[in-house]
């Protein structure tokens, strides 16, 4: 008899789980970034909103304040990170993803090809493995990390010119399930540029 209760409840679980609603959220990168920056964006017309969020070299971060409430409290939500969408032009980039401060999966090399300027309003998904979080009612921090490439330094007539590839990053995108208002999921965002200054 037990045994016939546990099947029926896993059922009833099972059935309930599939009418549970999921949506996708895309988050617009460079919405974060502070209206009164805009040097921190670059206009191109491929991406959304016509623009991104720029990293120069060493990198820097983007964090989401994530808001959670069930839509049906019987179950947490789960949220899928799918990756990022960018451009990058030159070497390979690197990105790493945290939720609560745990790593989301393995790092991820964002590859480029050009260095002529050419890739940059070509985009492409990053994509992402283990991806996949039950998240608790309340706040949650996800964190987008960039690291880009090297800054090349060259001087002309004794002067420093800069030559900085970086990466553009244009959207962020999750898989919800169980959450009840998509549009309060981002609560909080916060932008942060690293700037290293040339040398003398």
């Amino acid at each position: 008899m037990l045994l016939q209760h546990l099947v029926v409840l896993a059922f009833v679980q099972t059935a309930l789980s599939q009418v549970l609603k999921e949506e996708r959220i895309v988050v617009q990168l460079e919405d974060v970034v502070n209206v009164n920056d805009t040097s921190q964006w670059r206009w191109r017309s491929n991406a959304g909103n016509d623009k991104t969020a720029r990293f120069y070299y060493p990198g820097g971060f983007i964090t989401l304040t994530l808001c959670v409430e069930p839509d049906d409290p019987a179950f947490g939500v789960t949220v899928r990170f799918k990756g990022i969408r960018y451009s990058n032009d030159g070497r390979a980039d690197t990105v790493y993803a945290f939720m609560d401060r745990q790593p989301v999966g393995s790092k991820r090399f964002l590859k480029a090809h050009s260095w002529r300027g050419k890739l940059w309003n070509i985009f492409y998904d990053s994509g992402w493995y283990d991806n996949s979080f039950t998240l608790t009612p309340g706040k949650h921090e996800f964190k987008i990390d960039a690291v880009t490439d090297i800054t090349l330094y060259i001087r002309i007539n004794f002067h420093t010119d800069i030559f900085t590839e970086g990466l553009e990053l244009d959207a962020a995108v999750f898989d919800v399930v169980n959450l009840r208002n998509a549009t309060e999921f981002i609560c909080g965002t916060h932008f942060h540029q690293i700037v290293r200054t040339p040398p003398n």
